[in-house]
């Protein structure tokens, strides 16, 4: 497995550029089938995160309402999880590097969600584990014994809620943990080098400005859907990172 190498803050963030992060999903690709990176196909999420990364897989309540989509879990430890027959949350004991994901995600009609979900937990893998070593972190759930629970709570905001091509201010340590992580996951589902080859094979550039018109970005989105099984938004999202969006390749100002 290939092990990223970077500095962090004092408050143990990881210092990433995201073409660091690019580089490195790149190598960890080729690393774990470099047929990924050679023509445009869907990654195996589950087989990367258990054969590749070495994680547990489990899916739980991970609220009363679906609010959290997925956490991952870097320790031991008691995680609370909802149980609808007692209508309360309870603490589960969770080993450590478990993937836990909440049940709501395991609809078909969710499939898209749960590969981003699964992939964004990884990004936390790689990349903060040593950012949740930390024993006092605010942003750690405690347990009735009072034991910080070192693992992330990520929400559908963190995962899918907002652009992450720079029109998003980062500002704090937890802005910065989950643009990494979501960065991560949309490098990983939809490699950049495949995302220009679906671009140049399907003439995409000379479409939009030979229309002069969205159109075009609409059939590049709806071809990232369908080759990467990745939804709409996230693929919008991937688009604007590599500046393929039709403003970027027409000059036009970013609204």
């Amino acid at each position: 497995m290939i092990q990223p190498c970077f500095k962090t803050s004092m408050t143990g963030v990881p210092i990433l550029k995201n073409a660091t992060i690019e580089a490195d999903a790149e190598r960890m690709l080729r690393d774990y089938n470099p047929s990924l990176l050679e023509t445009p196909q869907p990654l195996n999420v589950e087989d990367f995160t258990e054969n590749y990364l070495g994680l547990r897989i489990h899916h739980q309540n991970l609220s009363h309402n679906g609010s959290i989509w997925g956490r991952m879990v870097f320790y031991n430890s008691q995680i609370p999880v909802y149980v609808p027959s007692l209508d309360r949350a309870e603490f589960c004991s969770v080993e450590a590097d478990t993937v836990l994901i909440d049940n709501s995600l395991e609809d078909e009609r969710s499939a898209a969600l749960f590969r981003s979900t699964m992939m964004h937990e990884c990004g936390h893998k790689v990349y903060h584990k040593q950012y949740f070593r930390k024993e006092s972190e605010p942003s750690m759930w405690l347990t009735a014994a009072c034991e910080p629970i070192r693992a992330t709570a990520c929400r559908q905001a963190d995962i899918v809620g907002f652009r992450s091509d720079g029109r998003h201010k980062l500002i704090t340590d937890n802005d910065w943990l989950e643009h990494q992580a979501k960065y991560f996951s949309a490098a990983m589902l939809m490699p950049a080098p495949m995302v220009w080859r679906v671009y140049d094979e399907l003439e995409i550039g000379e479409n939009m400005r030979a229309s002069a018109s969205k159109e075009s970005e609409y059939d590049f989105i709806f071809w990232l859907t369908s080759i990467f099984r990745v939804s709409a938004y996230s693929a919008e999202i991937r688009i604007r990172q590599l500046r393929l969006d039709y403003e970027s390749q027409n000059g036009c100002a970013l609204t």
